[in-house]
């Protein structure tokens, strides 16, 4: 995240730094004086010389052409990234096997989050430098890209929101996106005077709206296309007081690896929205299995399920699958699902990897698959599990969390690591790695993006 905040502002400062290079607005008046819709623009937003000159300070600084800049390059760089926004959004499935669904789409809502910041910033400097009064956007092109504007706050925010909402509701509020695309193009063809000026500018919009154009297209195509299966359910079974594992027909032609996840949904009362869970089964198994943990509207219902109900699936996704070399697998409660599907798999054992597990719960009761995780380790002598709790001590289990300590005492630092559980917990294991300088290449996390 922070790595994509700075390659923004540096593309921020680059654009402010080749913009301001011999602007001058008179000569921008004179070379557009031939286009009525450039020359209003100018009018409307440039007043004359003298004016502009007052708000120069005792250092020769000019404070409102400098806000005036400022806000343009906001207000494009803004609509080439909700372009580029709208491209990923569109194709998300398609860059499943390179980067993993869940890390996709948690990419793209930072994408979004911070082009609608830049997208601000576009209208605040021009009130700051009082280009604009309310007034004025009775004008069709201020107006077009005010509506815009509005369209993008709303489709931003329904996505930060989304658990909250009805998902037939964010549904029809995310295809308002190309119409916004559409009415901030029309925007700046007709206020952008940059782009009239400098055509490397009018090629990038071009680029952008032919860009957000192809996420159209691969969306239609993707949906077409989509891995969705229905199928029955054979059982509910309760793991421990608060988490539920939901036992279904495994639809024919299903394959997956072990530690990928689906997008499950069923016809019923706050159960609709597809949420993501993990497949806890194994590949070899006939039936799939998804372990989940009461947190939600959606979890607390499982428990409600019958066999024979019907549930949606649309997947296998994911890039959080075992790499067959020696590995240390990290959990922190309902975590372990991913790790319980690899280590189920006849085939995990087969290269002769040593396997490491470190699980952190609360307390003993909030430990899920303890027996079948144990009988797995008396077979695999590659295998060897440490179990830690964090709020109640027992002969049985090692007290405490997982830190630097532990990891040192029990693995080493010279292995793969896999990492599921709470994002505090993922936050703490991966500072940990770093310091002792683990190369990103042997770090693997699940990080969902619900």
């Amino acid at each position: 995240m922070k790595r994509v905040v700075f390659i923004f502002l540096i593309i921020f400062c680059l654009q402010f730094t080749i913009f301001s290079y011999g602007n001058n607005e008179n000569r921008n008046t004179r070379y557009f004086g031939k286009n009525k819709y450039i020359q209003h623009s100018i009018k409307t937003n440039f007043k004359t010389t003298d004016i502009s000159n007052q708000n120069i300070n005792s250092t020769g600084f000019d404070i409102k052409n400098f806000i005036k800049k400022l806000g343009r390059i906001a207000g494009f760089l803004a609509f080439i990234l909700f372009c580029i926004v709208f491209f990923i959004g569109g194709s998300n499935r398609l860059w499943d096997k390179y980067l993993g669904l869940n890390n996709v789409l948690r990419y793209h809502k930072y994408f979004a989050v911070i082009s609608l910041g830049i997208l601000l910033i576009h209208p605040v400097t021009f009130f700051i430098a009082k280009l604009y009064s309310i007034r004025e956007f009775k004008n069709p092109g201020l107006l077009l890209g005010l509506i815009s504007a509005v369209i993008f706050i709303i489709v931003v925010v329904s996505s930060l929101i989304y658990k909250y909402l009805n998902h037939s509701l964010w549904i029809w509020l995310h295809r308002f996106s190309a119409a916004a695309i559409i009415l901030g193009g029309m925007h700046i063809f007709k206020y952008g005077f940059w782009i009239h000026k400098y055509s490397i500018l009018k090629v990038i919009v071009y680029l952008s709206i032919l860009i957000a154009f192809a996420g159209l297209v691969l969306k239609i195509y993707l949906l077409m296309n989509k891995k969705r299966f229905i199928t029955e359910i054979i059982e509910i079974k309760k793991e421990i007081h608060n988490t539920y594992s939901i036992i279904v027909k495994k639809p024919k032609d299903f394959e997956f690896c072990a530690g990928q996840f689906c997008l499950i949904s069923f016809k019923y009362k706050f159960m609709k929205k597809p949420h993501p869970i993990t497949i806890s089964s194994n590949p070899s198994d006939e039936f799939l299995k998804f372990t989940i943990k009461e947190s939600g509207k959606f979890s607390k219902n499982i428990k409600n399920l019958k066999p024979g109900n019907i549930m949606k699936i649309d997947g296998p996704y994911g890039k959080f699958t075992f790499n067959y070399r020696d590995s240390v697998f990290i959990a922190g409660g309902v975590g372990i699902t991913p790790f319980f599907s690899m280590l189920s798999y006849n085939k995990t054992f087969a290269a002769n990897n040593n396997i490491t597990l470190l699980y952190g719960c609360r307390n003993q009761d909030e430990i899920i698959f303890e027996n079948p995780i144990t009988s797995i380790a008396e077979k695999e002598k590659q295998l060897k599990t440490h179990i830690y709790l964090s709020q109640n001590e027992t002969e049985k289990y090692n007290q405490g969390f997982i830190n630097s300590e532990v990891i040192q005492s029990k693995a080493g630092f010279n292995s793969d690591f896999y990492i599921c559980g709470p994002p505090k917990m993922i936050k703490i294991i991966k500072k940990i790695l770093k310091s002792k300088k683990v190369s990103n290449k042997n770090i693997f996390l699940e990080k969902f993006f619900f």
